[in-house]
């Protein structure tokens, strides 16, 4: 007897090495295209909703269900990703640093960055064309979200997406407060521990969960103008529902996650009919994720993408269970196949289609009450 389950979400496992860090911001960069832009994201409740165009994400091809094996599709993703960064790794070692600041792998990576935006650079190569200022993605102007980088002159104040926080006397973080932390930090005036975060995590030009505390000056300033550690900026606000970026400081995606606004779902609900909103429960994440969850599995949510299309019972879901999630189901195909799977041995599976009779399992079950002789 066998039992299929356990659908991997798994992150990294955290390792932590002992190192004293010193890291200096990049300063103001001279002949820069725009302004040196702020960072920080806040949500202006004030601020009226506009529609944005926003997607599902896409579902995935279901994958071959083995009966005896949990098989990690996060991993095969990152062996997938890895055959292509050496020869990346690579480019980047052989291309100069244009600027101080300005990581190599960051020019021409489709993102504005502030420190590449100068002369030397190219203008992060043509990455800042059609940017009103750095960091402020062109996107995030007057979509009713306050923007720390984009509240500046040149961006028109986040075209007024600011004024109700303004008027509260709330102001966004500014990029020379930071600064000023961080020679605070580096002059060990806040009496820091060590920093317990592995060498080669450090620094490496993303910000890392682990060195995002203030004993490793927040990954060498590496995740001070991000909103949480797991969030990529580039992913804020492009039409995907990213659930590392579904939290309150990120502004639930700046409403990429937001089942009212999504246009997607605003399609759906016209075509039905029904004119019902899929319920804040169900994230937008878990819409064609390839699990399939109870509360999206509705006209109002699209059914959960087809996620829980041949899917006769779910016996659980635990997202939170580290280091891989929690995923238990019967898929219609297990029910009467002659083997005894416990995850259909319920009624909605028709009790695995007697394929658990006479065995010690259905003896087991039996005793605690459970089988279609108690189904009356």
């Amino acid at each position: 007897m066998g039992e299929k389950c356990c659908y991997p979400f798994g992150d990294p496992q955290l390792i932590g090495l002992v190192l004293d860090v010193t890291v200096a911001l990049p300063l103001h960069q001279q002949g820069q295209q725009q302004t040196t832009s702020q960072v920080g994201l806040l949500r202006d409740d004030s601020s009226s909703e506009k529609e944005r165009s926003l997607g599902l994400l896409e579902r995935k091809p279901n994958e071959t269900v083995a009966r005896d094996l949990n098989i990690s599709s996060a991993e095969v993703q990152r062996n997938q990703g890895s055959e292509g960064e050496e020869g990346s790794v690579k480019e980047s070692r052989e291309r100069p640093q244009c600027s101080h600041g300005c990581k190599r792998d960051w020019l021409g990576d489709g993102w504005c960055d502030s420190a590449c935006n100068t002369e030397a650079c190219g203008f992060d190569e043509g990455d800042c064309i059609g940017w009103c200022s750095g960091d402020c993605k062109p996107s995030w102007e007057g979509d009713g979200y306050c923007d720390a980088a984009c509240y500046v002159a040149a961006c028109n104040w986040d075209r007024g997406d600011c004024s109700g926080w303004r008027n509260q006397g709330v102001q966004p973080v500014e990029r020379r407060a930071l600064q000023q932390k961080m020679k605070q930090l580096q002059q060990h005036r806040l009496k820091l521990p060590e920093c317990k975060c592995e060498r080669r995590l450090l620094v490496n030009g993303s910000c890392t969960p682990e060195c995002n505390v203030p004993e490793c000056l927040f990954d060498g300033g590496e995740c001070l103008d991000m909103c949480n550690a797991k969030c990529s900026k580039s992913w804020l606000g492009d039409g995907d529902c990213d659930r590392e970026c579904d939290t309150t400081e990120c502004g639930y995606d700046k409403g990429d996650c937001d089942s009212m606004t999504n246009a997607t779902l605003q399609t759906m609900r016209k075509q039905s009919g029904t004119g019902e909103v899929c319920d804040s429960t169900c994230r937008l994440w878990m819409i064609g994720n390839g699990v399939c969850d109870k509360q999206c599995n509705n006209v109002a949510c699209g059914y959960d993408n087809g996620d829980c299309d041949n899917i006769t019972a779910v016996v659980e879901v635990d997202y939170s269970v580290k280091p891989e999630g929690v995923y238990q189901f019967c898929a219609k195909e297990w029910i009467g196949d002659g083997h005894c799977d416990a995850n259909c041995y319920n009624k909605p599976s028709r009790w695995d289609g007697g394929d658990c009779e006479g065995t010690e399992f259905e003896r087991e079950q039996a005793a605690k009450g459970v089988g279609p002789q108690f189904d009356q």
